[in-house]
């Protein structure tokens, strides 16, 4: 697929705002509105060009041709600001997802934004932007004043070749895709300086093999949900967090038996119809995780785990040990077993280099 080099420059006032976001990156720029009336350029595919000016007529959102060029639109201020709140659906991986809503202004402040990003660099978006970890990247593009390079939905080859094209300097996606991106990019590579990761469990292996391919970038793993926000990031290239953080004055993480509670300032208000579920400022995460010397490392989702024959058994801790193997990918499940209750299995990809002797070994 073959994207074009449009921009989208979108000025907002300061007193715009959202009250619901949709499913693509046109439909929540059609309600998103920045507090300080930054711009934000997109990168956009050519045959997005006329949905994305129809959502933006939708919500009442003028636009007109900027001097000069005809590859470049205005946008103007939205008819009639709605209140400052934003409605995001949580994953659904333990049910029927939710809608959480959150402040705009919250949100906005929680964005942590590298040193040294000018208008020139692209921030590449791979996750949904009416989720969470989207939002989060559209803001974050946004406050940064850079370009945001939309790849969200399209297949991993051309995700690679375009973020290449288009000079993608800083990009945040989970691990799953940064492995399938390593596999895809080895040939031609971004000029990448920021990576970030969130949205799933960090393993070492993908931080190392990130560090390898991309040997002047920083590292970022960014934990957050759609119900607690941002609660912390870790640099240190290392899988996990300080277990020094536990014994901080004033501590934003704490164990509870395994489960790990964390203190979040960038929470969600409540959900859509509903009084918050929060008592305080701590909240459950539903992720286990256990002190190994000076690190906390993760076991896995409390709901993830697999009773086999009456012992827990974490399917991401199993992935982890296949991952430094030579595994580039891996998916471990449980199967019904008329004795153990579950059984456990993996499905697999390995690096072609590797024999299927090292393989055996784990």
């Amino acid at each position: 697929m073959t994207r074009a080099a449009l921009t989208l420059a979108v000025d907002l006032p300061a007193n715009a705002s959202v009250l619901l976001v949709g499913g693509t990156a046109s439909d929540v720029l059609s309600g998103l509105a920045l507090a300080n009336a930054r711009t934000l350029r997109l990168v956009l595919a050519r045959d997005e060009h006329p949905h994305t000016l129809a959502a933006l007529e939708r919500v009442g959102i003028t636009h007109q041709l900027a001097a000069g060029t005809a590859r470049e639109r205005r946008i103007g201020t939205p008819q009639t600001p709605t209140a400052a709140e934003v409605v995001l659906f949580s994953s659904g991986t333990s049910g029927t997802p939710k809608a959480a809503l959150h402040g705009l202004n919250r949100l906005a402040d929680s964005v942590r934004i590298p040193n040294g990003v000018d208008a020139d660099d692209g921030w590449m978006l791979t996750f949904n932007p009416s989720t969470y970890a989207g939002l989060q990247t559209l803001l974050t593009a946004g406050l940064a004043g850079c370009r945001l390079i939309d790849v969200f939905g399209i297949g991993i080859a051309d995700v690679a070749a375009f973020s290449a094209r288009s000079g993608a300097t800083h990009a945040s996606a989970t691990p799953t895709f940064w492995r399938a991106f390593l596999a895809a990019s080895s040939f031609e590579k971004p000029p990448l300086r920021q990576i970030t990761l969130g949205g799933e469990a960090v393993d070492q292996a993908i931080l190392d093999a990130l560090r390898a391919a991309f040997p002047t970038a920083r590292l970022t793993h960014i934990y957050a949900s759609t119900e607690a926000g941002y609660v912390f990031s870790v640099q240190d290239g290392r899988a996990g967090f300080p277990a020094s953080w536990l014994s901080d004055p004033d501590p934003r993480v704490r164990i509870e038996g395994e489960m790990l509670m964390v203190r979040a300032m960038s929470r969600m208000e409540r959900y859509l119809g509903a009084l918050s579920p929060f008592e305080g400022d701590w909240v459950r995460t539903g992720d286990l995780v256990q002190v190994k010397g000076e690190r906390v490392v993760f076991l896995g989702r409390e709901d993830t785990m697999l009773n086999v024959g009456g012992n827990k058994v974490s399917p991401e801790a199993v992935e982890d040990v296949l991952l430094s193997v030579g595994v580039s990918d891996a998916h471990v499940y449980g199967i019904p077993n008329p004795i153990t209750g579950k059984l456990v299995a993996a499905d697999v990809s390995w690096h072609r280099a590797r024999t299927r002797r090292e393989l055996a070994s784990c």
